[in-house]
This record gives structure tokens, sequence and C-alpha cells, in this order.
């Protein structure tokens, strides 16, 4: 099963990249401009919002996460052909990219329940490994696809997110299911969750920090071109990430044992802020390259640390749950958020201005975070996550 499953993430994260790192240049360069790049990102932030959400509560009540990749995947595959057609009109790219996006984030949050449901039967399946294994896939991509796509045309990413995508199913039907953990009587686990004061003031913490995060995701493109590169430099950007947090992703258990869960976790969060108030002073390409090598030592520690964390402060029977609604906060919520931020200030021309206030909340997630986690009795201890 472990490898299977890393599997999974291999051909996701492939498929995920061929599609979402390169759509918004494909849509520029037929006219798409950077306040309905912004749209498209807010209606992808909602879409993936209510999937993260719905997909948690599918996989802990009604179905296993197995079943709920296998048709979302399959969906997502076919339905990203639509994009050929998106650069016709806006609402045809609302059409083509939101759904996709929406059917994509319904599958990794079923992954990620399902990689934490299988570590509880099988300690040789590692969620650090899983995520860095995807983190090799997409910047093998990013690269590969960036120079690839140059020649042959960027609308020729449908073809790709089919593929790897079709290979996922393959693969998902010749890999074990899991079994949901049976809901103990008494009170709803799922509302004792909601009242998990230390899971929320982590959900709180977490958006601050993925804010500036989410933002840069989605404007980076746009700087791309402003800073006068083009689909190679993209996929160089985007393979500095992933390879970054791969090969940290892959020393984290090493990691773990030596520093433990919540210092790797105050560690990611201060990076963070770091890697915000770096990109105040990024004017041209090579510092906007540079500064993204910190994505390792943030995003790579903070992570698989964060999964961890929630395993061991919230009841098995709503761990697909509480994991998907962290990657919602994470992800979409952030992304809703850091537009309706970022929108004003970009559109008075202050790039500058934008970083120097998601630095600022970063900061602020991160001592939330670091005071969480002392006063939680945390901070001096490594997180156990068995049940």
């Amino acid at each position: 099963m472990p490898y299977k499953l890393y599997t999974l993430y291999f051909l996701y994260f492939a498929g995920y990249i061929s599609f979402f790192s390169f759509y918004a240049l494909y849509l520029t360069e037929h006219g798409l401009s950077k306040s309905f790049l912004g749209l498209l990102s807010i209606g992808t932030a909602v879409a993936n919002f209510i999937s993260l959400v719905g997909a948690g509560v599918l996989a802990d009540h009604m179905l296993s996460p197995r079943k709920i990749i296998l048709a979302s995947g399959a969906a997502s595959a076919l339905w990203g052909f639509t994009l050929l057609w998106a650069p016709n009109a806006h609402p045809l790219a609302l059409l083509a990219v939101v759904p996709v996006s929406f059917l994509d984030f319904a599958l990794l949050g079923s992954l990620d329940a399902w990689v934490n449901l299988a570590a509880r039967h099988n300690s040789q399946v590692k969620y650090s490994v899983a995520r860095g294994i995807g983190g090799l896939s997409g910047a093998c991509a990013s690269l590969i696809l960036g120079a690839v796509l140059q020649v042959i045309g960027r609308g020729r990413i449908v073809w790709f997110h089919f593929a790897f995508y079709l290979l996922l199913l393959l693969v998902a039907f010749q890999t074990a299911d899991v079994q949901r953990p049976q809901r103990k009587q008494g009170k709803s686990p799922s509302a004792k969750l909601w009242k998990n004061r230390r899971y929320l003031l982590f959900l709180a913490a977490s958006l601050l920090l993925f804010l500036g995060w989410r933002a840069l995701l989605t404007y980076l493109p746009a700087l791309v071109v402003d800073f006068g590169g083009g689909s190679v430099h993209q996929g160089l950007i985007m393979a500095v990430m992933s390879f970054g947090s791969m090969f940290v992703l892959g020393l984290y258990p090493r990691l773990r044992r030596r520093a433990g869960t919540a210092v790797l976790l105050g560690a990611g969060a201060v990076f963070m802020a770091l890697r915000m108030l770096c990109m105040v002073f990024v004017h041209s390409m090579a510092p906007l390259i540079l500064v993204q090598l910190l994505e390792a030592v943030s995003y790579g520690l903070f992570q698989p640390a964060a999964m961890e964390y929630i395993g061991s402060i919230t009841p098995v029977e709503t761990r697909a749950t509480a994991l998907s609604v962290y990657t919602a906060v994470q992800m979409p919520a952030g992304t809703i958020l850091a537009n309706a931020l970022a929108l004003p200030l970009l559109q008075a021309g202050s790039v500058c201005g934008m970083f120097a206030v998601f630095s600022a909340l970063a900061l602020l997630g991160a001592l939330l975070l670091l005071f969480s986690l002392r006063h939680g009795g945390g901070a001096l201890r490594k997180v156990e996550t068995r049940p």
C-alpha cells in the first residue's frame, strides 16, 4: 500500500501542476487581465472550500476516500478539455477552470485522508514522504512542461492533465481501500471538533500565515510577465519550490525525531513570515526565483508538522473533516481573503505594499501559533500522532 499511495501523490501533483501552473499564462496570452485573474482565483477558492469540506464530511460519514478519488479524478480529467474554449470569453474561463479546481481539491483532500487513515494501520505509510514525492513530480512537470509548452503551445496542458489523471485512476483501482473508523456512542464527534480550542486557534494562525503564500501563487504568473519572463521562467520557479519542498519533506522524519513536531511547526511558521518580508524587496526575475527557495523551509516544514499536530489534537472519527477543513482554510479561504486584500493594493500599483501587509499578517500568525504551542504544552515535547 505505501508505494501505491505514493504513486497516487506523484500522479496527482503532476496532473495538477500541468493544469494550474500554466492555465493563467495561457489565458493571459489571450487577453485575460490581472483583475479577472484575481476574480477567477476567488471563484476557484470558493469552489475549493466547498469541495474540501464536503469531501472531508463524506469521507468521515458516507464514502471512503478511494471512492471520492475515483469519481472526482474521472470528472476532472474530462472537464479539463473545456479550457480550450475558455479564451473566447471570460464566462467560459470561469466555467472551465472553477469546476476542474473543485474536483481536483476534492481529490487532494481525499488523498490526505486516505494516507492519514492508512498510517494508523501501517507505520510504513508516512505523509511527509507522500507529499515529498508529490513535490518531485510537480517539479519535474514544471521543468519539462515549461519548455515543452513553449514549443507545442500552452493549450496542450489539457492533454497532460488528462493523461496523468487517467494513470491515477488506474492505480487507485488497484489500491486497497481503508476502513473508516467506527463512530462511538454519545456526543457527536463533529460537535467536539468545533469546540476544540486548540484546533480552532491553529486554524486561525494558519489562515494568517498562508494569506501571503496564496497571494504569491495567485499573482506569480503576472509577476513573471512583468519581469519579462514566460512559461520557462514560470516552470523554473515552480520547480525551485517543488524541489526544495521535496528535499525538506524527505528529511522531515529524521528532523522530527531530533527536534519534535512542535519545534518544526514553529520554525516553518517563522520562515513563512520571512519569505513574505523578502518579497517586499523583489523587483526583478533573479530575486523572484531566489526567494522561492524559502518554500523548502517554510511549507516543507510546516505542512507535515501541521498534519501530525492536527492528528494529535482531534478525534480519529472526524480526522478527514479536520484535515480537509485545515486545507480549506490554508488554500481556498486564504485565497479569497488574500485577493480581497491584494486587489485594492494592486489597483493602486503597490506590489511592495501588498507583500508588506502580508508579511505583517504572517508574523502575527507565527506569534499566535507559538503562543498556542507554548501554552498548550506542545513546544517542549514531541507530538504523538498515533491514536
